[in-house]
């Protein structure tokens, strides 16, 4: 039986597939990130898995965390301290307890808010939107099968 065989090398198209980022977003992340080295053969660009790592990353903070490329690439470099709005974020809480009825005091406690939020990087942030928002949904689903009383 054989083994199969990872490839060292990955061309752009696979990798702009993978993450669903178009090409020129990649080569642009490149050029501006040093840690990424990709190469080209035969009038193609190709990567390795260290440099997908590193673009994964950085969609992640651009598309999820809402960060710009240039803090996304200095994140990832590790070059850049950490930055979040702690009234953006309880300000998001509060929007979203409102929308569900439910004080945001009974979803997160401010100084719980606070401190995670100061040792937190952007994805922190979007996942727990992400979770406040499937549990708003979660409630209103509950809410229509309820009786009204």
């Amino acid at each position: 039986m054989m083994e199969a065989v990872v490839p060292l090398f990955f061309p752009i198209s696979e990798v702009a597939d993978e993450l669903q980022v178009p090409q020129h977003v990649l080569r642009s992340w490149e050029s501006r990130c040093e840690d990424i080295v990709g190469e080209t053969r035969g009038g193609r660009r190709y990567y390795q898995s260290g440099d997908i790592d590193q673009f994964r990353k950085i969609a992640g903070l651009v598309y999820q965390g809402g960060l710009s490329p240039e803090e996304a690439i200095a994140r990832v470099r590790g070059r850049e301290e950490l930055s979040v709005d702690v009234q953006e974020v309880e300000e998001t809480l509060s929007s979203v307890s409102s929308d569900i009825d439910v004080p945001v005091e009974a979803v997160v406690q401010p100084e719980i808010v606070s401190e995670a939020v100061s040792s937190c990087e952007a994805a922190w942030r979007a996942q727990t939107i992400a979770a406040l928002e499937e549990m708003q949904a979660d409630i209103r689903s509950l809410r229509s099968i309820l009786p009204v009383g």
